[in-house]
């Protein structure tokens, strides 16, 4: 018989997510985009009538007009400026998609970004920040 452990409870702020998400990759509205849009054209190769039902219709039209991003090489250069940076996967797709503009507006609405990583230091944040925002919309 093996013991359950408790738990934990879930806290974004302090990236407490849950064990669901654990190994969990978060992924911005672009690269959601990307991804449907692959899955559409494979299905439309395999099937030449083949019609999104409406639900993942709705659900590419909203990642693509929220996406941030304009091309794949955008996304993954975003992405890997946030992980220089050493933001946690929630924290990378979070700043992907919000684009906050400096640290204290990132740190307001990502609070688990205050911590001892950027606590008392938001040069190293704006700085990634302001790299990630040299590749929005292209």
């Amino acid at each position: 018989m093996t013991e359950q452990q408790p738990e934990e409870e879930e806290n974004a702020a302090e990236l407490k997510l849950g064990s669901v998400f654990h190994n969990a990759t978060a992924l911005s509205n672009s690269e959601a985009a990307m991804l449907m849009n692959i899955v559409l054209e494979t299905r439309k190769q395999e099937e030449a009538a083949y019609v999104p039902n409406p639900v993942m219709q709705k659900t590419l039209e909203y990642a693509e007009r929220f996406s941030t991003a304009r091309t794949r090489a955008a996304a993954i250069s975003m992405k890997q400026v946030l992980v220089d940076a050493e933001l946690m996967e929630f924290e990378i797709g979070c700043v992907a998609n919000l684009m906050p503009e400096n640290a204290e507006e990132a740190k307001f609405l990502i609070p688990s970004l205050d911590d001892a990583r950027f606590a008392n230091n938001d040069e190293a944040l704006d700085t990634a920040l302001s790299n990630v925002a040299l590749y929005k919309d292209t």
